[in-house]
């Protein structure tokens, strides 16, 4: 039973090992989930910069893995990624449902994040076109970042408000809204690149309320932040984007110096490069000077079609990227299955391995009872034997020991009648007729009824009653016996010593004792057989 016990604890040890394998928190991959889950998101981050399609299929993946993991602060944060990317995307709808998440999560785990939520959600609403949600999510925004004295998420807000109301084609709300913003500026730490778009953006709504002075002043302001931050990336954006406010204006000189100069600066983008291109082809279209307007249009087109094949490049090595990490992903898959399988198998045979282990071991006790079982039915049936054989024994005995005592009485009676017989004869023979005639018939009458059969007549009608074919056997066994010698085999069976016999057959000793030498050599005995013994068995 122990044995059976021990492998009964293997088969607990390997179940649990399989349920450990069924689960996906398993190290087959060589990472947890939990590593999976920064691995995708890492990539989700690093794609977004040239692919928003394929940063959305990392971070799907990482999102997955945060719901296995049941982590509401991973799934926070990549919910609010996938906002993100959703609305960079332009499928505005699936981002809204993605930050209306967030703002419920964030309410009871994160309530710190909730003004930028309120931001972004303003945005989102912006762009959906829904002007009274927007305002009101952005607001609050304010709201709480006013209450928690957070500037920089003042000024966050206070510039996200200002590009709501730009939106909405509402410029004088908007440039009071950036002018508010003017003096926190300088008081937190708004990067280079955030001061310069407000500038930007206030030289833009100037524009709109055609406020050609303020506008020179704002994109000054905006042009010498974006030069002293070093910053060309920047810089050529501005110097485009103000170039066209210029050309809105009727400058075209300007227009054209601004894009000019954005043109010919060091590390400019070719996604800049393609607006410059973009801008210069109209500034030359409106003028009239068609063949520069086509060159510059020429060059746009190519330059576009050579994002175009980058992007595509990129795409068809993000996707072989993606494809090498699901067939690894699928061959993990697969070594997890095929390990569950083995297992499964293992416990399998060790269960009909334990199973037979039980099966014959109860076999074994059940067959060792019913020898037990057996034995005890041999020992009772020999025992009831032995006492039957005993029982019988003691009768038999008893009844030999009755017949000799009958044989002796009536070998006696036989001569006492005899006796009496002879002395009846002599009585027989006086002169006296009353006498003899009398006597005579009493002599006739007892040689009638008692002189006809012989002692031994009776005696072997008896013996054979007690006895069954214990003649014919000895006949078998010596075929040459004589009568006397019958009769001595007979006596031997009934265990009579030599004195009784010859007692009985009124022979010497010496006689019986001769008889029994014959017998034994007819009967063909060694020196070394006991006569009587053999006489007895038969």
């Amino acid at each position: 039973m122990t044995r059976v016990n021990f492998f009964v604890q293997m088969v607990f040890l390997l179940c649990f090992v399989v349920s450990l394998f069924g689960q996906d928190n398993t190290h087959a991959s060589g990472k947890s989930n939990a590593e999976q889950f920064e691995f995708y998101f890492d990539l989700a981050d690093s794609a977004a910069f040239y692919s928003s399609a394929q940063a959305l299929d990392y971070a799907l993946t990482a999102e997955k893995l945060a719901i296995k993991l049941n982590d509401p602060k991973k799934l926070l944060s990549i919910s609010w990624f996938i906002a993100s990317i959703y609305a960079d995307l332009g499928t505005l709808a699936k981002s809204m449902k993605y930050y209306l998440f967030v703002e419920r999560t964030a309410k009871k785990i994160r309530p710190e994040v909730l003004p930028m939520v309120y931001e972004e959600i303003g945005e989102i609403y912006s762009l959906l076109e829904d002007r009274e949600q927007s305002l009101a999510y952005v607001q609050k925004s304010y709201q709480l970042a006013i209450e928690d004295g957070d500037s920089t998420q003042i000024a966050g807000t206070l510039f996200t408000w200002g590009i709501i109301h730009l939106n909405f084609e509402e410029y004088r709300q908007a440039r009071d809204i950036f002018q508010r913003l003017l003096p926190l500026l300088e008081k937190v730490d708004f990067p280079d690149g955030n001061k310069a778009q407000v500038y930007c953006e206030l030289a833009l709504a100037q524009t709109e309320l055609g406020d050609f002075d303020h506008f020179m002043a704002y994109s000054d302001t905006a042009i010498h932040i974006a030069i002293a931050s070093g910053d060309t990336l920047l810089l050529a954006w501005l110097l485009s984007d103000i170039g066209v406010m210029y050309k809105n204006f009727g400058d075209t000189k300007k227009a054209l110096d601004l894009s000019y100069h954005a043109l010919h600066l060091d590390d400019t983008s070719p996604y800049h490069m393609g607006n410059i291109y973009e801008t210069l082809a109209d500034i030359y279209k409106d003028t009239g000077a068609v063949d520069s307007a086509f060159k510059y249009l020429t060059l746009y087109q190519h330059l576009e079609d050579s994002l175009f094949n980058l992007t595509m490049n990129n795409k068809v090595a993000a996707l072989q990227l993606r494809n090498a990490e699901e067939k690894h992903a699928l061959e993990l898959s697969l070594q997890k299955k095929l390990t569950f399988v083995f297992l499964a198998a293992g416990i399998l045979v060790l269960f009909f391995l334990i199973f037979y282990i039980v099966i014959s071991s109860r076999n074994r006790r059940l067959q060792r009872q019913i020898v037990k079982q057996e034995k005890y039915i041999l020992l009772q049936k020999g025992e009831r034997e032995r006492e039957r054989n005993e029982l019988l024994a003691s009768n038999l005995t008893q009844r030999n020991q009755q017949l000799v005592a009958r044989t002796m009485e009536l070998a006696k009676y036989k001569e006492s009648i005899k006796t009496l017989i002879s002395t009846l004869e002599n009585l027989s023979q006086n002169d006296d007729p009353e006498i003899a005639r009398p006597v005579e018939k009493l002599m006739f009458r007892l040689q009638q009824e008692f002189g006809s059969r012989s002692w031994w007549d009776e005696f072997s009608q008896w013996f054979s009653q007690v006895h069954v074919d214990f003649m014919q056997k000895c006949e078998q066994l010596a075929p040459k016996l004589t009568p006397q010698e019958k009769k001595i085999c007979a006596f031997i069976k009934l265990n009579m010593r030599n004195k009784e016999i010859a007692e009985l057959m009124q022979l010497q000793l010496k006689s019986v004792e001769m008889y029994r030498m014959n017998i034994r050599k007819k009967f063909n005995l060694s020196r070394h057989e006991n006569l009587s013994q053999v006489v007895s068995d038969l």
